[in-house]
């Protein structure tokens, strides 16, 4: 589940602040938490809105350094055969991605207008997250966790 989406009981969380001092995202959190046999269940009963305003830019930037950050964290515990199968494996990331969201788009039969109409985006936007995904599983994360916003 992406992080700017989840919200956790404080207890839960403040027992794994650890991971947070660590550096680490919410993947590594949830993963305590089922581990502790704590559910982890997803709804839509909330409603996210990001308020921040990213030019086109400004945003791939943002983007290549998730990435490469999220994957230059979880390359931390792979062998270097893992790391290279990963970072080769990350360039198939726009294709797949753009597959399951079109397939959902077409089963629930609701905004294919504008899903086509914005698909050289999301295309762009597939595409320098799975080279920053690729960079940071063969190169490690860099500065990129401190340019993430």
């Amino acid at each position: 589940m992406p992080g700017n989406n989840i919200a956790y009981k404080r207890p839960h969380l403040l027992r794994h602040a650890d991971v947070l001092l660590q550096g680490q995202w919410e993947s590594w959190i949830n993963d305590r938490l089922r581990a502790d046999g704590v559910p982890i269940a997803s709804t839509n009963a909330m409603v996210v809105h990001h308020i921040k305003p990213f030019r086109l830019g400004s945003f791939l930037v943002q983007r290549f350094h998730f990435a490469r950050s999220y994957a230059g964290m979880r390359r931390v515990d792979q062998s270097p055969a893992r790391r290279l199968a990963y970072g080769l494996g990350s360039l198939a990331l726009p294709a797949l991605l753009t597959a399951r969201v079109a397939r959902t788009v077409l089963r629930k039969r609701r905004h294919l207008g504008r899903f086509v109409l914005v698909s050289p985006l999301v295309a762009l936007f597939l595409t320098v997250g799975a080279v920053g995904e690729m960079i940071g599983y063969l190169f490690g994360p860099g500065a990129s966790l401190e340019k993430v916003e």
